[in-house]
């Protein structure tokens, strides 16, 4: 089956309010959540208590340059089905944020299986990444009565500061949504996900506002596109 996709380069927010209501049957997607400010206090505590705490650093990934309730409003009028929205401490507000939208939600849990050993002298690993899980009424589910905990080793080959496997993200879609649905996502970054749709038969529509990063997703979903499909 030939996929449809689509890669659009500017402002998520604008180019979401141009698409209709229920045109896409899932959002799966990993906006920038500004935690950076909790990891530098984090920093500067471990300094004051004695320890010397190495921190990450992401750029421009981890900005936020977007009111998060107009995002949230788009990602939960445009989406037929369900949504699944990676969003640091902001993860439980998202998750509220749908269930007033009236979808049935959950939490959800990537651990991964090889998590760095850094400051694990001074505190537990970072070892997990929590998810919002949002669904809609009358929307089909693949993976009856699975946890949702889901344990997947990090890619070492990044392209993007906050990029989450290939197999992680093509879990969620199996989850959701059947060959042929169409999956957005308005934070592309370097485009796990329209890879993830290429290679299980979803059509896919992305949006990135950083022209780098939409570079490399176009390049990533082109080369995808030239592999055989796999089978699921």
């Amino acid at each position: 089956m030939k996929v449809d996709i689509d890669l659009r380069l500017g402002d998520c927010l604008e180019i979401m309010k141009s698409m209709p209501d229920k045109s896409v049957d899932a959002v799966i997607t990993d906006p920038p959540y500004g935690d950076l400010n909790g990891i530098k206090r984090n920093h500067e505590r471990a300094n004051y208590a004695g320890g010397a705490m190495r921190t990450l650093h992401k750029g421009k990934a981890d900005e936020v340059t977007f009111d998060w309730d107009e995002m949230l409003a788009e990602v939960l009028r445009i989406p037929s089905k369900w949504i699944y929205m990676f969003a640091g401490g902001k993860t439980t507000y998202a998750r509220d944020y749908f269930t007033e939208g009236d979808c049935l939600t959950r939490l959800g849990v990537w651990e991964k299986t090889n998590p760095s050993p850094m400051n694990g002298q001074y505190i537990w690993l970072s070892s997990i990444e929590i998810f919002a899980v949002a669904r809609k009424r009358g929307a089909d589910f693949y993976r009856h009565c699975k946890s949702p905990v889901l344990c997947y080793p990090t890619e070492h080959d990044k392209q993007h500061p906050t990029q989450k496997p290939l197999a992680l993200i093509k879990e969620l879609i199996l989850s959701c949504t059947l060959e042929g649905d169409t999956v957005l996502d308005p934070f592309m970054g370097s485009g796990t996900t329209g890879v993830a749709c290429v290679q299980t038969g979803r059509n896919f529509i992305g949006i990135e506002i950083d022209p780098a990063y939409f570079a490399i997703a176009e390049k990533r979903i082109a080369e995808a596109q030239l592999q055989p499909r796999l089978e699921f």
